[in-house]
């Protein structure tokens, strides 16, 4: 069953018309949509809000509710997907979501600036 519906899931993102990266910019609040997955709930039980787009086409890929106001980027690399499987089940926990409000500060992004060009 689970393969049969990320199987519908991904035709259903396939059928979806492009859009362009300028139309993209700016703050996006996200969805979870249940597909299946092993990591199905995680994201929204750690206060996953969504995605931010910059204009220089740089993107926050992770953004959490920190607090009320308050969005924090988080950068994906810092946990292995392997890993992020494997603790799924402890993901969807409420110790989970309190301790990641503490690890937010350890996660976080930061700034990289996009190399200038030289002419």
């Amino acid at each position: 069953m689970p393969d049969d519906l990320q199987s519908k899931k991904i035709a259903w993102f396939r059928s979806l018309p492009p859009v362009l990266p300028a139309d993209m910019i700016g703050l996006w609040r996200g969805v979870g949509i249940p597909s299946g997955h092993p990591l199905d709930g995680v994201l929204e039980n750690l206060q996953w809000f969504g995605k931010r787009f910059h204009p220089d086409l740089r993107a926050d890929a992770l953004l959490f509710q920190w607090r009320p106001g308050r969005l924090v980027p988080i950068e994906p690399a810092f946990v292995p997907v392997r890993t992020a499987i494997r603790l799924a089940p402890f993901g969807r926990t409420f110790v989970a979501r309190n301790w990641f409000s503490y690890l937010q500060k350890v996660f976080r992004a930061r700034e990289r600036r996009r190399p200038s060009s030289s002419a």
